[in-house]
């Protein structure tokens, strides 16, 4: 097995990036594709394709999908638009 550097401290309080949300399943769906994954939730979303971001957006943490402050949407845009040129 590769042995996987995991970072010392993680950022909290800040927007890190965004990814594309390719799927949403449901926790038998996702046991039964990923059954060596991790999650115990009811519903999983299936990510790829992250983007981190240069400097980091503070903002307020959730641990939910909610809707973004437009301000913060369209700096983290702005950062992402510009790394993509």
């Amino acid at each position: 097995d590769e042995e996987i550097d995991f970072p010392t401290d993680y950022p909290t309080s800040v927007l890190l990036g965004c990814v594309d949300v390719i799927d949403c399943l449901d926790r038998n769906t996702y046991v039964e594709q990923y059954s060596d994954g991790e999650s115990e939730s009811e519903y999983v979303l299936i990510c790829e394709n992250p983007q981190e971001l240069f400097f980091k957006l503070p903002m307020r943490g959730q641990h939910k999908i909610y809707k973004m402050e437009n301000h913060a949407h369209q700096a983290a845009k702005r950062v992402l638009l510009r790394r993509m040129q």
